[in-house]
């Protein structure tokens, strides 16, 4: 017998006509944890990692239900509670609050941002890039073609090739799907018709700090923070991050 575990459920696919007709295989699916199952899970962990009466009652329901919200994952309910955990101790608090987890929430949610942006390939952070220094300008949401323009020249700068607008398109697609940008379709009728427009969705100066330790974007990078502060967008960008 052999046993499978994957989170791909088109695998299959990519197997032999040979393998899938002599696979016979029986499928379990597994769902997503609900909340219930969640606190079911979180209740002895939290037992033993925390001191008697340390945990205000609604951390561990409100830990359960930020997750089953999110991905239904028993470990991402885990890592919220170890971080508003962490955040309590760190403040010196004698009890971990609801406070503390949804501040752990967030920073959960703001690590995982910038940890799709640092994943990003060199064609990515250029688009990217690109869409900041519109960003620092002022000049945004940005259309498509002009974003393409500015992309060109980063790569021009750096030396690397460019591709082409639809696959610039499909980076700006996924940077939305991550969370990191919003993406606009306008409708102008017959005189302009459809066309896309970006802006970020996470603050300039996070982005400045991962292109800033991305060597190869350094200098792009401190020509952006110039140009936000000579226009005062650094100012208040990250006081909601």
């Amino acid at each position: 017998m052999i046993v499978g575990i994957s989170n791909d459920f088109q695998f299959r696919d990519s197997l032999s006509p040979k393998v899938k007709d002599t696979l016979a295989e029986k499928e379990i699916l597994f769902p997503p944890y609900d909340a219930d199952q969640l606190r079911s899970i979180l209740s002895p962990r939290a037992e033993k990692a925390f001191h008697d009466d340390v945990l205000s009652d609604d951390v561990v329901p409100l830990c359960a239900a930020f997750a089953a919200q999110d991905t239904g994952s028993a470990r991402q309910a885990i890592r919220l509670l170890r971080e508003a955990g962490e955040l309590a101790q760190a403040a010196d608090s004698d009890a971990v609050t609801e406070e503390h987890v949804r501040n752990a929430q967030d920073e959960l949610e703001k690590n995982q941002l910038y940890e799709g942006m640092q994943e990003l390939t060199t064609q990515g952070h250029a688009v990217l890039c690109a869409l900041a220094y519109h960003q620092a300008l002022d000049d945004v949401p940005v259309r498509s073609r002009d974003l393409y323009e500015r992309y060109v020249k980063i790569c021009d700068r750096l030396d690397t090739d460019s591709v082409s607008e639809r696959r610039v398109r499909d980076h700006l697609s996924d940077m939305n799907m991550l969370g990191l940008i919003n993406l606009y379709e306008r409708n102008e009728g017959l005189s302009a018709g459809r066309y896309h427009e970006y802006e970020l969705d996470v603050p300039l100066k996070a982005v400045l700090e991962v292109l800033l330790e991305t060597t190869r974007f350094e200098e792009l990078a401190n020509i952006i923070q110039s140009t936000a502060d000579d226009n005062n967008l650094l100012q208040s960008d990250i006081s909601d991050y």
